[in-house]
């Protein structure tokens, strides 16, 4: 298996993205972190330079869920419930 990330500081990076990737679109963490991940194989095998990889994996992994973004003004038990579950 292809190890992801080169370091933790790349890896960090990563993961702020698929959170605010969740937040963002109202997914799961989990779910996001699945997508995410799997696009970022598929680039990952293709990539020459990884400057750019959480902008182009973020940007295909909204495509992927079909994200519809989450007004960041919501309230409620939803909007609690996903921030709650992205910051652990």
């Amino acid at each position: 298996m292809q190890q992801l990330y080169k370091n933790p500081a790349e890896e960090a990076g990563h993961l702020e993205e698929m959170k605010t990737i969740a937040l963002h679109t109202g997914k799961e963490l989990k779910e996001v972190t699945q997508v995410y991940e799997a696009v970022l194989t598929v680039l990952l095998a293709e990539a020459h330079v990884r400057d750019f990889l959480v902008l182009l994996t973020g940007r295909r992994t909204r495509e992927a869920l079909g994200a519809q973004a989450v007004p960041l003004r919501a309230t409620g038990d939803t909007a609690s419930r996903h921030r709650r579950q992205i910051a652990h």
